[in-house]
């Protein structure tokens, strides 16, 4: 039989994770999900991810990675770019005529570990007795690191040749052009990601830790 406390409780994290779910989506398909910087453009569509890694477990942060994959899915398929065919199977690779199943794993295995590895290291780190902003620093890091590293590994391991045609650059230049990603893109999102987590998810965690106690 489940009490009423349990179900109330069960409705708050529904609730949590719709919002969360609800956020990621509005920062998908508008410009708020893009923040611009002086010399690049920084996604914010991770940062509701590993919010929700840390706040409802690991579950929920691969959950919330893959309405990310999703959403990565539709919003390259349906404003296509010169190398969105790596997050679209209905986009052709260039020198083919249909797509790639394969960029599947590029819209869906980095978001949600995006989500899921903060989640367990932070119940990890929560463990052996670490404060929570040093806690939430830390798996923002970790999460936004994921995301940028892993979705660049895959491109360059499953479609190295065809990114580089796309690019217009030669395939021995791309690793440069992908190391130039990561400490562009991948360090603004990064601080993004911190600064988001520790500024959200400390005042929370210390309201539910209230919460309990009353």
């Amino acid at each position: 039989m489940i009490s009423v406390d349990q179900r109330t409780q069960h409705t708050r994290f529904l609730t949590k994770l719709a919002l969360l779910t609800a956020i990621l989506v509005v920062l998908s398909v508008t410009p708020v999900g893009s923040i611009p910087l002086p010399f690049v453009k920084a996604t914010t569509s991770h940062i509701p991810v590993i919010v929700g890694a840390i706040l409802l477990g690991p579950g929920s942060g691969a959950f919330l990675g893959g309405v990310f994959g999703v959403m990565s899915v539709v919003r390259s398929t349906i404003a296509p770019t010169l190398t969105t065919f790596v997050f679209s199977p209905f986009l052709p690779v260039p020198g083919a005529e249909h797509g790639s199943a394969k960029a599947l794993l590029v819209a869906f295995l980095p978001r949600i570990l995006t989500g899921l590895l903060p989640g367990l290291l932070f119940r990890g780190l929560k463990r052996r007795g670490i404060g929570d902003h040093a806690a939430c620093a830390v798996c923002g890091a970790v999460g936004a690191a994921a995301n940028t590293a892993l979705v660049l590994l895959l491109i360059y391991l499953l479609f190295g040749a065809e990114y580089a045609s796309a690019l217009g650059v030669g395939y021995e230049l791309l690793t440069g052009v992908l190391m130039s990603v990561v400490f562009t893109n991948g360090v603004a999102e990064l601080l993004l990601a911190v600064a988001a987590a520790t500024a959200v998810c400390c005042p929370l965690l210390r309201l539910e830790r209230c919460k309990g106690a009353q």
